[in-house]
């Protein structure tokens, strides 16, 4: 859970400070310069978020330029994903999910998350009855202590296209970070210009 894990850290970092790790300058540097590096990737993204807007027709033109891009490398399918710790609700979920009634996560019985999955991502009890089943429900399978329910709402064939609306989010992403890239050379360039910084011919 969390609160054993805050206290196993607790525990340990207690332990490795008794054991003056935390004056050690090779990891005090490292420290610095992620903070320093967290600090520069905040100032940047806040930058860039005043500016940045990424359009529906830019990913639009984005997909219809690179389509061949967006070719299914592997078989894939769409699932309502249920999971459960206890036996008995899983074998509810199946009849209750087949009977076609609308579901309500409960934290304390099941949980649901609509997912696309690629056929090797998954662990053997799970990927090989779902990818092999022609089945509408594939279930409940246990695994990893819990129960695992899969309503498939689309199967996927390797090589087939992906369409825009599956492939939205990766595109508008793409579009953002190349957006991000020019927008924190642009700052780069400008700070540059107004600030003074000497550097050391000896170690350009």
């Amino acid at each position: 859970t969390l609160i054993e894990t805050w206290v196993d850290n607790a525990v340990l970092y207690k332990a490795a400070v008794g054991a003056g790790f935390n004056k050690d300058r090779s990891l005090i540097k490292k420290r610095d310069d992620f903070y320093r590096a967290l600090v520069i990737s905040s100032f940047l993204s806040r930058e860039s978020e005043k500016t940045i807007q990424i359009t529906k027709e830019a990913v639009r033109s984005y997909y219809k330029t690179n389509k061949s891009s967006f070719i299914r490398k592997e078989e894939e399918v769409s699932v309502e994903h249920y999971t459960t710790p206890i036996g008995e609700v899983g074998k509810t979920l199946r009849k209750e999910v087949l009977q076609g009634k609308n579901l309500t996560p409960d934290t304390t019985n099941f949980t649901r998350t609509l997912e696309s999955i690629k056929k090797g991502r998954l662990i053997k009890e799970l990927e090989t009855p779902l990818f092999s089943s022609s089945d509408r429900i594939v279930g409940p399978i246990e695994a990893g202590g819990r129960f695992h329910l899969f309503k498939i709402i689309n199967r996927y064939k390797k090589g087939s296209q992906r369409t825009l609306s599956d492939s939205y989010d990766e595109i508008y992403q793409r579009l953002y970070k190349q957006k991000a890239f020019e927008i924190s050379e642009l700052i780069l360039d400008s700070l540059k210009q107004t600030l003074n910084i000497y550097i050391n011919p000896e170690y350009q």
